[in-house]
């Protein structure tokens, strides 16, 4: 951090964990890498609703959520088309062959605007509360100074002046840990709530 960012940096920090998950939940789900564009209207679309879910309120489904909505549509669309194409150098990565678009095209069951309403609601739901969760827990080992330097210093052992990758991840055990406190801790979806919209009847009843 301090050769990235200097020894002094204030930033948002929830904004740069939210940055992080959405490259992380878009590339697994789509597979496709983002553009200007796309991480543009993903950035916007995704602020809109974390702001929309920290007031406190129960959301109801208003205009302005189905706007921001349908601005996805076309990015949907794109990534769609992106892993339909055979031949292309940068469909060749890993991402392409085990995202979750390119294995429901391989299946041949799932219509394209079937596809798009599932991505539409992973990212949304699957953007907002990792990010929270992992700023959350950040700021606890922010306010817990020891539990943030046997962190860090773990990190500074296990991973030295190179760059983490998964094969470091078995040995940083705290860190692991840190994080699964804070998943404890901040759990990302604690109550799922849904109304009936009209008369059914389920087992009977």
């Amino acid at each position: 951090m301090d050769k990235t960012w200097g020894a002094v940096h204030e930033t948002d920090f929830l904004t740069e964990c939210h940055s992080l998950v959405k490259l992380a939940v878009v590339q697994l789900l789509g597979g496709m890498p983002l553009d200007d564009a796309g991480t543009r209207d993903l950035n916007e679309i995704m602020d809109y609703f974390i702001r929309r879910n920290s007031t406190g309120e129960i959301p109801t489904f208003n205009k302005e959520d189905a706007r921001m909505i349908k601005k996805m549509t076309p990015f949907c669309k794109r990534m769609i088309e992106w892993n339909k194409k055979d031949g292309n150098s940068e469909n060749t990565n890993a991402n392409k062959k085990y995202g979750l678009v390119a294995n429901m095209l391989k299946t041949g069951k799932y219509e394209d605007w079937e596809i798009i309403n599932i991505f539409i609601n992973l990212v949304v739901a699957g953007g907002e509360t990792p990010a929270l969760v992992c700023c959350k827990a950040l700021a606890a080992m922010i306010a817990n100074p020891d539990v943030m330097a046997k962190a860090v210093k773990e990190i500074d052992d296990v991973v030295g002046e190179g760059d983490l990758d998964a094969n470091h991840l078995p040995e940083l055990e705290y860190l692991d840990c840190c994080i699964k406190e804070g998943l404890r801790r901040y759990a990302p979806a604690t109550v799922v709530g849904r109304s009936v919209k009209e008369p059914i009847t389920l087992c009977g009843y």
